[in-house]
C-alpha cells in the first residue's frame, strides 16, 4: 500500500464514529487523529500536532490534580454497570484509564493492577525525599526502599499517555521531557547530574510498556476487530487506532521480525530482576571492602535460584566465568604478563551503546572522557537536605543517649539515697545503744561495758529462743 493511499484510508477512518462501549470519551486535545509518517521516522506527523502539543501542558496539570481524586473515581466507576456510560469529571482518572472494567456475568481473577503511587504524586514540595546517586549518576540510596519507589515512580510517568504518548516510534520525538524532569524534582530531591539517568529510565520503561501493549493486545489476537474489542484501557482509543495501523504496515512488520531474531540471539542474560547493577556494585563494595571486579559482577548478576526453571541454559555463562577465574589466577601468580581484564579477554569487544555490568547511563564515551570518575557537583538544596537529614539523625541519637544517661543517673541517685538513709538509721541506733550503755554503767558502778554487752546479748538470745505460743523448750 502506498503512503498516499494509507493516509487517505486514515482520514476516512478518522471520521468513522466508533463509539466504544462502557468508556468515557477522551477529551478533544488528547483524542486528535494521528497520521503515520515515514516508517523509518516517527508517528510524530499528526494531523494536528501543534494542537496536541499546545494542549499537553493543560492535560499534564489536570493529570496532576486528578491523581488525588483517582481512587474515588475508580470506586465510583467500578460500581457502574458495564452497559452504561460512566459520566465523570474531565479532570478525574476513570477506571478505563486505571484498570480493566469489571465483568459481572463471569468471574474475573483478581490482579494486583498497575502501580499508581498516588501518595508520591500527591507529595508536596516540602515533603520531598532525598535520593543519593553514585559518581556515575545512578541511584544507590539512601535505602533500597527509596530507590525502588523512585524507579517505580518514573515508570508511572512513562505509562501515562499525557506525559509519554505511545504514538511516537522514537523516544527522541516525544515532547515535554523538560516538564517530566521538573515534575520529578517536585517529588524528590536529586542532583542535576541525574537528569540523564532519569530520562533514560523513563525512556526504557516507555519502550517496555509499548512492547507489552503489542504483546497483550496485538499479537494475542488474529484480526483488528478482536484487537479493538480487547483494546487496552490505559491507552486512548485514538492512540490505539494509530498503533494498530502502524503495526499492520508490512515494512514495520519486517523490521519487527528482524528485531525479534536479534533479541533471541542474546545470551548470558542477567538474573537481577529489578535490582540495578549500581546497587549490586555498591552492596558488594561495602560487603567485601573493595571494588568488585567484572568477573565478580558477572558471577553475582548471573546467579540462579535452586529449584527454579529457566527458559535457557546457563552452561555457556558458567564456562565463561570459569575461564575468567583461571586467567585471574594466572595473573595473580605472575605466570601471565597480560594486564588485560579477564572479562574483556573472554567476552571480547563491547558493542556500541551501554557497557555491560555498569548499568543504565554508562557508555564507552563516558569512560573515554573519564566523566564517570569525576565527583558529581551537587545542588545546594541537595547538600542542605542531606545536612538537615544528618543533623536530625544526630539529634535523635544524642537525645536517645542523653535519655539513657539520665535514667542511669537517676537510678544511681535513688540507690545513694537509700544507702544514706540506711547509714543515718544505723548511726541513730548506735547513738541510742551508746547512751543506754552509759546509763547502765552509771547505775551499776564497777561493771564493765563488756559485761553489759554480754548480758544484753544473752538476754536477746534467750528471748529469741522462746516460741511464739510462750512454751519453753
Amino acid at each position: 500500500m502506498s503512503m498516499s493511499a494509507f493516509l487517505k484510508q486514515r482520514e476516512e477512518q478518522q471520521h468513522d464514529s466508533v463509539v466504544p462501549h462502557s468508556v468515557v470519551q477522551p477529551d478533544k486535545a488528547s483524542s486528535n487523529a494521528v497520521e503515520l509518517g515515514s516508517v523509518s521516522g516517527t508517528i510524530s506527523s499528526m494531523v494536528d500536532v501543534q494542537q496536541l502539543e499546545e494542549g499537553m501542558p493543560v492535560q499534564i496539570n489536570q493529570r496532576r490534580r486528578s491523581k488525588r481524586q483517582a481512587a474515588i473515581a475508580l470506586d465510583a466507576t467500578r460500581r457502574a454497570s458495564d452497559d452504561q456510560v460512566v459520566i465523570a469529571p474531565s479532570n478525574v482518572l476513570t477506571a478505563e484509564h486505571l484498570n480493566e472494567p469489571e465483568i459481572e456475568d463471569e468471574p474475573v481473577k483478581k490482579r494486583r493492577g498497575p502501580t499508581m503511587l498516588f501518595e508520591v504524586h500527591a507529595r508536596k514540595m516540602e515533603d520531598r525525599v532525598v535520593v543519593l546517586f553514585n559518581d556515575k549518576g545512578q541511584p544507590i540510596g539512601p535505602t533500597d526502599k527509596v530507590v525502588n519507589e523512585f524507579s517505580k515512580f518514573l515508570g508511572t510517568i512513562a505509562h501515562d499517555y499525557t506525559w509519554a504518548p505511545l504514538i511516537y516510534t522514537n523516544w527522541s520525538k516525544v515532547p515535554h521531557k523538560d516538564e517530566m524532569w521538573g515534575y520529578v524534582n517536585e517529588k524528590y530531591i536529586i542532583p542535576s547530574s541525574a537528569k540523564k539517568w532519569v530520562l533514560q529510565t523513563i525512556r526504557d520503561s516507555w519502550r517496555v510498556f509499548k512492547s507489552r501493549i503489542k504483546r497483550d493486545h496485538y499479537y494475542k489476537y488474529d484480526n483488528d476487530n478482536a484487537r479493538w474489542e480487547n483494546r487496552p484501557t490505559r491507552v486512548l482509543d485514538s492512540h490505539f487506532k494509530v498503533l494498530l495501523q502502524y503495526w499492520n504496515d508490512s515494512t514495520v512488520q519486517q523490521i519487527s521480525s528482524k528485531n525479534v531474531e536479534s533479541r533471541q540471539q542474546q545470551d548470558n542474560m542477567h538474573t537481577m530482576g529489578p535490582v540495578s547493577f549500581a546497587r549490586k556494585y555498591y552492596d558488594l563494595k561495602n560487603k567485601e571492602g573493595r571494588s568488585p571486579s567484572k568477573t565478580r559482577m558477572l558471577e553475582e548478576t548471573r546467579k540462579r535460584k535452586e529449584g527454579r526453571t529457566y527458559k535457557h541454559s546457563n552452561n555457556d555463562t558458567l564456562d565463561k566465568i570459569k575461564r575468567m577465574k583461571e586467567i585471574e589466577a594466572l595473573q595473580g601468580s605472575g605466570l601471565s604478563s597480560s594486564d588485560e581484564d579477564p572479562f574483556d579477554k573472554v567476552m571480547k569487544k563491547e558493542c556500541l551503546g551501554r557497557l555491560r555490568l555498569y548499568g543504565r547511563g554508562v557508555c564507552t564515551t563516558n569512560l573515554k572522557r573519564n566523566d564517570v570518575d569525576k565527583p558529581q557537583a551537587l545542588a545546594p538544596e541537595f547538600i542542605d537536605a542531606i545536612r538537615v537529614g544528618l543533623s536530625e539523625e544526630m539529634q535523635k541519637d544524642f537525645d536517645a543517649h542523653k535519655e539513657k544517661i539520665d535514667v542511669e543517673l537517676k537510678a544511681e541517685r535513688d540507690k545513694k539515697a537509700v544507702l544514706d538513709a540506711q547509714k543515718t538509721e544505723l548511726d541513730s541506733q548506735k547513738a541510742k545503744v551508746d547512751h543506754l550503755l552509759l546509763q547502765l554503767q552509771k547505775m551499776i558502778p564497777g561493771i564493765s561495758p563488756e559485761n553489759i554487752a554480754q548480758a544484753v546479748t544473752s538476754q536477746f538470745t534467750s528471748t529469741s529462743a522462746t516460741p511464739v505460743d510462750g512454751s519453753t523448750t
